[in-house]
């Protein structure tokens, strides 16, 4: 029985909401006040959906509360009004754009309806020639040098997306390109506006075990820092004998570092303690000067101490 009732309810307003939008001429006045007599006197039967009593009898009814929207309500549950689809037009038909007067309203439109800069589709809104809006949105939307579409057409995108993300490679993409076509200028100009400022050494701050520094840089600094004879240097070429060699090895799993063979040279069992130990100790604070024996003997004298502090 509650099914039913819900479903009279539904066909009941899904009726009256069709007639309200269905005519494109303003609503008679005689089928409005007749729709509207019908429901007072449904409400005046079964009382307001919002009631508890019928809150209580379609407890078991997902669809009681989409029902109860119908009704807006005050602050003491109160009637206050019907919803809007009772008295105005809520649901209109989509209206679809076919004509436009410039290249920017048909920017917008074909960002809207293709989600992207479509050149022919641009062309057909505005009547004008793909090279003459391209000409006409110079510095809103840019060519992409090394992109074509599959009918082989040059692909342009918005100048938002082409001017963000990795803007240092897409500059170099684009200088190499305007060495043999000229139009492409237009891109290396707006690009190289937008470039970020270059980092001084003083500003780049990288700590040692830092797990997005590549493994084969520690491994250098290693390497350099403590002389490391080249015959006990770890070899990636393939079928090299690495079994007396000391290298660094990270694992993306647990985020550890690893040295292996360090027994072989004391000293870089001191960086094993850095990078595992001392995450503060920087990389590029021994990369921004020459090392020096002083450097190397600082290093030593930090891992020493270390060392006894982890033997308490």
């Amino acid at each position: 029985m509650i099914r039913l009732d819900t479903i009279f309810i539904y066909f009941h307003v899904s009726q009256h909401h069709g007639q309200l939008n269905s005519t494109r001429h303003q609503i008679e006045e005689g089928s409005h006040g007749e729709k509207k007599k019908e429901n007072q006197d449904c409400t005046a039967k079964y009382g307001l959906i919002n009631s508890r009593g019928n809150a209580l009898a379609f407890a078991d009814d997902s669809s009681y509360y989409l029902l109860c929207s119908l009704e807006m309500l005050d602050e003491n549950g109160n009637l206050e009004r019907k919803a809007d689809m009772f008295t105005k037009r809520t649901i209109r038909k989509q209206q679809v754009v076919d004509h436009v007067d410039t290249a920017v309203e048909a920017l917008a439109v074909s960002i809207a309806e293709r989600a992207k800069v479509d050149l022919p589709y641009m062309a057909y809104l505005t009547g004008k020639g793909e090279d003459e809006i391209a000409s006409e949105l110079t510095g809103v939307i840019f060519r992409l040098p090394e992109a074509a579409g599959k009918d082989g057409r040059s692909r342009y995108v918005t100048a938002d997306e082409y001017l963000s993300g990795n803007v240092r490679q897409k500059l170099r993409i684009a200088q190499s390109w305007a060495e043999s076509d000229a139009s492409f200028q237009v891109n290396v100009k707006a690009l190289e506006a937008v470039q970020p400022k270059d980092l001084s050494a003083s500003e780049i701050d990288v700590r040692l075990g830092a797990t997005w520094i590549d493994k084969k840089y520690i491994q250098q600094f290693m390497y350099e820092t403590f002389h490391t004879p080249a015959y006990k240097q770890w070899n990636d070429y393939p079928y090299a004998n690495n079994r007396r060699a000391i290298g660094v090895h990270f694992s993306a799993v647990s985020a550890e570092w690893n040295i292996s063979k360090k027994a072989m040279c004391p000293t870089t069992m001191l960086l094993q303690t850095q990078l595992s130990e001392h995450p503060a100790s920087t990389l590029m604070r021994f990369w921004k000067r020459p090392l020096t024996f002083g450097t190397c003997v600082s290093l030593i004298r930090s891992g020493m101490r270390m060392a006894k502090k982890s033997a308490y």
